[in-house]
């Protein structure tokens, strides 16, 4: 495998943890303004 495609594949990694994060504050959010 190539640099850059190991480089490729901790940027994809990164983001989608920080989408999963950031989905699941939200989530915890509304929870806490339902209750």
């Amino acid at each position: 495998m190539s640099p850059l495609e190991e480089g490729e594949k901790v940027e994809v990694l990164k983001l989608s943890s920080a989408e999963a994060s950031e989905s699941e504050m939200f989530v915890t959010v509304e929870w806490m303004t339902e209750n």
